[in-house]
């Protein structure tokens, strides 16, 4: 705050300010953008600590989804085994590769043609192959081979 006050004077009346303590004010101003460059600071750093948690969760399931049908690939190479030793196999087996497991499903559709129905997963991320083929012996003929959604 300042305080003015008039000084009698003969011909005229003077005023007498004083601005002293005007001086503090540069200090509140410089206090208050302190604050604001920290908030502004705190926000972005959140920001970036967010973004980096979410990338990092991204990429994991990312990894974990690669593993899966990694592990789906490889029991389709387990069940072409099983089928070039017996011919005649159908059903459902299932794979352990310590927590993580793949199954497969040998499906007859007519003569020599199968379908192989693949599911790997791996924690709470699962991928699915389909594998179609016409022949058996004395190859495979693969007529298809993609990842699907479902069965």
């Amino acid at each position: 705050m300042f305080s003015c006050f008039l000084l009698p004077s003969q011909h005229s009346h003077h005023s007498h300010c004083d601005y002293s303590q005007h001086s503090h004010r540069p200090g509140y101003v410089i206090l208050i953008s302190v604050l604001i460059v920290g908030v502004v600071g705190l926000a972005i750093t959140t920001t970036l600590v967010l973004l980096g948690t979410d990338f990092y969760r991204t990429s994991f399931t990312l990894e974990k989804s690669n593993k899966a049908k990694s592990l789906a690939n490889a029991c389709a190479y387990k069940a072409l085994q099983t089928i070039r030793t017996d011919n005649y196999f159908l059903g459902t087996s299932t794979i352990d590769f310590g927590s993580n497991s793949c199954d497969y499903t040998v499906v007859d559709k007519g003569s020599e043609a199968r379908e192989l129905q693949l599911i790997g997963t791996v924690s709470n991320v699962t991928r699915r192959v389909k594998i179609e083929f016409s022949d058996i012996n004395p190859t495979f003929v693969f007529t298809s081979w993609q990842e699907v959604s479902d069965f």
